[in-house]
């Protein structure tokens, strides 16, 4: 088993907001290739049964990949608290945590500016309104990870010992 250490902390909320920075744009850039190929296969195709298949899954995309993006984004959430609460830790050291968490919010915030600069492009913009959930995770990514990482400092320091 490996041995986590209360530092890790910091890293998992970087590396969650990482994970959904990237997630968010693969989703993204593959419903723009699937609507651009969409179009490009409802004027090739001669049957009308392919034509219906492929804009009957072109229309599903978004709605599926929000929901396969929330459930991942909550999944991710539970394994890092999970682990965290086998990390044993004193409470007074929870102020030099609480410093370096805030200082670890500025690359998230880069982050999700990155991303809203991404999609608020024209070309981009059209596809990226049908993901609601992900834009609102991604637009707010900076309260997100202060609230996951409010849970994160009391599942740390608010467990049990039976020492």
């Amino acid at each position: 088993m490996v041995k986590r250490t209360k530092g890790t902390i910091i890293l998992d909320m970087i590396f969650f907001a990482i994970i959904m920075f990237i997630m968010a744009l693969v989703i993204f850039f593959s419903g723009k290739f699937l609507h651009d190929s969409n179009d490009t296969f409802q004027l090739t195709l001669n049957s009308t049964q392919a034509k219906q298949q492929m804009q009957s899954a072109t229309d599903r995309f978004s709605g599926v990949f929000d929901n396969v993006f929330i459930t991942i984004s909550i999944l991710l959430l539970m394994v890092v608290i999970v682990n965290l609460f086998f990390i044993q830790t004193h409470p007074a050291l929870m102020i030099f945590l609480i410093i370096i968490f805030c200082f670890s919010l500025i690359p998230i915030a880069i982050m999700g500016n990155a991303f809203n600069d991404i999609t608020t492009n024209a070309q981009i913009s059209s596809y990226s309104s049908g993901f609601s959930f992900t834009n609102w995770i991604m637009s707010n990514i900076v309260i997100v990870v202060l609230g996951f990482g409010a849970i994160a400092i009391v599942v740390l320091y608010a467990k049990f010992t039976s020492e």
